[in-house]
């Protein structure tokens, strides 16, 4: 996830915890992918980019 989120210019800022929470209950099925997607949404942030 956060290769996908770093390739799109975001950065997932949830605690890790929070984050093998979130995956633990997407592998469990008590977390469908609609609502991993609105979990994503909220901790994750533009990055700002560095200048060289």
């Amino acid at each position: 996830m956060a290769v996908f989120l770093g390739l799109n210019g975001l950065e997932l800022t949830a605690a890790e915890t929070e984050a093998v929470t979130a995956m633990v209950a997407l592998a469990s099925g008590s977390l469908d992918e609609d609502s991993l997607a609105d979990w994503i949404r909220s901790p994750a942030q533009k990055r700002i980019r560095e200048s060289p």
